[in-house]
């Protein structure tokens, strides 16, 4: 994920950071913690793409 994300964000390009995690498999059981999971992985993608754009500028 981390590759093309830094391709697309190399040549200015929007990007979707969508975490594909199966709640008990690779989160815990509780919706409340796969939730916070979920925004956690989404959000370190968001983080990584504004990082490289602002290092591009």
């Amino acid at each position: 994920m981390l590759g093309s994300a830094t391709v697309y964000a190399e040549h200015n390009q929007a990007t979707i950071i969508s975490p594909f995690i199966l709640a008990g498999a690779m989160s815990p059981v509780s919706i409340a913690g796969t939730v916070t999971q979920i925004l956690a992985e989404a959000l370190a993608g968001m983080a990584y793409i504004q990082l490289l754009n602002q290092e591009l500028r």
